[in-house]
């Protein structure tokens, strides 16, 4: 954090995805999912997951709409506080309480 703070993006995200998920209700870790998580290569769908707070699943929703305009089918598991703000950016929005059942994408 301390080093996207300083602008040093690159070392910080790359830092930063190292660090444990938590999503709630779950173990601390990466999601096992049938289906990979995205490395940037070409994907027709993707699966957002929530991590962290709201204010969090906010700031970085803002960019799914961009990758919705891109052709990808984009599907956003969130808090169902969310779903109608990220339905009006018309996102395939999936509210997440509990146990919820995930589409198959190709990258999460």
């Amino acid at each position: 954090m301390a080093l996207l703070a300083k602008g040093d993006y690159e070392l910080g995200f790359r830092l930063y995805e190292t660090r444990p998920i938590h999503m709630g209700g779950r173990p601390e870790g990466r999601p096992t999912l049938s289906f990979p998580e995205w490395d940037g290569s070409p994907i027709r769908s993707l699966l957002i997951l929530p991590e962290q707070g709201l204010g969090d699943q906010i700031m970085f929703a803002r960019y799914a709409p961009w990758l919705a305009a891109q052709g990808i089918t984009v599907f956003v598991l969130c808090h169902p506080s969310l779903a109608r703000l990220f339905g009006s950016a018309g996102l395939q929005v999936i509210p997440a309480s509990g146990r919820t059942p995930l589409p198959r994408a190709d990258a999460w």
